[in-house]
């Protein structure tokens, strides 16, 4: 079987042997919404609890509509024109107006990279700019003893905030979208550092990883970043579901905690795949840019991917990561041989990246990772990643993590005798598995 598969922004060829496929896990999806501009306009009206959107911004003049940055930034071209429309035509004027990418601590874009997110039309047409987790923000008043809230001055200053971005899973969060697009989206550095700590109730007291992919009840990064973008009040949301395509196939708008719940609801249900059982193999794909931008971010798909493999299989995954490993922190952590280790410093000096190579390592404890990235695979060649990676980027002990530069090879590599059942994940960021036992 010659299949297909993205990866970055184009697609790459992968044999498989089709007799040992137990499972191609791809969701069935409505069709994409055939009159978006009509559809975002009936939730705007409609919404999920709350008044409709031109009651709320009826005679305030300074709107902040806070958007995704471009790891999160699909389809945006599609739903942010009706949105910017619906408020001209409720005399919400361009210059009272602006657009905030809500980058959180990741870097900030390029002009370039803000007219591609957005269209180079509605770059030209409003004001955009970028969030800034180092500087811009004001203190708030703390969400406790733990979490400063240092939060975008625009956002506070704003007297009509409104989000606008995409439902997700999200491997601490639960789902992405609504109150992320605030907490940690807005905040400055400080606050997304006590935000993320919430996720070391992930690591229970034998290291072991407990994922927290598609479940908001109990799950104290959710409860955290809720309660943080309650603090801030932001005014309304909407919240768009896309297929694998990039095209909007759900809208969901109104109270950001309402709506968010019914989009994720809406979300999971198309999403949530079932598998019978864990299989010794898998080969996902990220699904392409920009889940497989960096292996920062690829890290989501594996944690779904991860939940179809038998422990001790083997999990290949197909991501690009042009950008290489993903913060610069991320090597340095990364560079720790011991998950006792690492989780003592986490213990002591908190960072976002050392929480995601510590889930990462902990899976390669679990099963054999191998990633076929030929940035990554040159990168290890070079030196340039931790020195665990022996010779043709294969781990020593406890880790059984390998970088390969050829996808093809990356599953020969995992079935060398093409004998191993397996299922495959064509778009793994996007998709869960959920083991059945039937």
């Amino acid at each position: 079987m010659n299949r297909i598969l993205r990866y970055g922004r184009g697609s790459v060829a992968v044999d498989l042997p089709e007799q040992n496929c137990r499972a191609v896990l791809e969701p069935s999806l409505p069709p994409p919404i055939g009159h978006l501009d009509e559809a975002v306009t009936r939730c705007l009206d409609d919404p999920v609890g709350g008044r409709p959107l031109s009651k709320i911004v009826e005679g305030r003049r300074r709107i902040v509509v806070a958007i995704p940055d471009m790891t999160r930034g699909e389809a945006m071209q599609a739903y942010l024109p009706p949105l910017l429309r619906y408020l001209e035509s409720h005399r919400v004027r361009r210059e009272n107006t602006i657009l905030v990418t809500a980058t959180g601590a990741h870097r900030r874009h390029t002009d370039a990279e803000r007219a591609a997110l957005v269209g180079a039309e509605i770059a030209r047409q409003w004001t955009i700019a970028d969030h800034d987790a180092d500087d811009g923000n004001n203190e708030i008043e703390p969400l406790d003893g733990d979490t400063p809230l240092w939060i975008d001055r625009r956002a506070l200053d704003a007297d009509g905030l409104i989000l606008a971005g995409q439902i997700s899973y999200h491997y601490s969060a639960g789902f992405g979208g609504g109150r992320k697009l605030v907490a940690p989206g807005l905040c400055g550095r400080a606050t997304i550092q006590a935000l993320h700590r919430r996720t070391l109730a992930n690591i229970d007291r034998a290291g072991n990883w407990r994922g927290r992919t598609g479940a908001l009840r109990g799950n104290p990064f959710h409860e955290a970043a809720q309660a943080a973008c309650d603090r801030v009040g932001p005014h309304f949301a909407l919240h768009v579901t896309l297929d694998l395509e990039g095209a909007v196939i759900g809208v969901v708008a109104g109270d950001v905690a309402k709506s968010h719940l019914a989009a994720c609801l809406q979300y999971d249900k198309m999403f949530r795949l079932p598998i019978a059982e864990p299989l010794p193999l898998v080969v996902a794909s990220c699904g392409g840019g920009p889940f497989d931008i960096n292996l920062y971010q690829a890290h989501k798909a594996l944690d779904n991917a991860f939940r179809a493999v038998r422990p001790g299989g083997t999990l290949v995954l197909l991501a690009e990561c042009a950008e290489g490993w993903g913060p610069a922190s991320f090597v340095k952590w990364l560079a720790i041989e011991s998950l006792e280790e690492h989780r003592a410093r986490l213990e002591a000096d908190f960072e976002v990246p050392g929480h995601t190579t510590y889930a990462l390592k902990w899976k390669a404890t679990q099963c054999r990772v191998i990633v076929a990235s030929r940035t990554l695979a040159q990168a290890v060649t070079g030196g340039e990643g931790p020195a665990w990676l022996a010779d043709e980027g294969r781990a020593a002990a406890p880790f059984r993590l390998e970088f390969v530069a050829d996808p093809s090879e990356a599953v020969a590599r995992a079935d060398p005798a093409r004998a191993l059942p397996y299922c495959l994940l064509p778009a793994a960021a996007s998709c869960l598995p959920e083991i059945t036992g039937q």
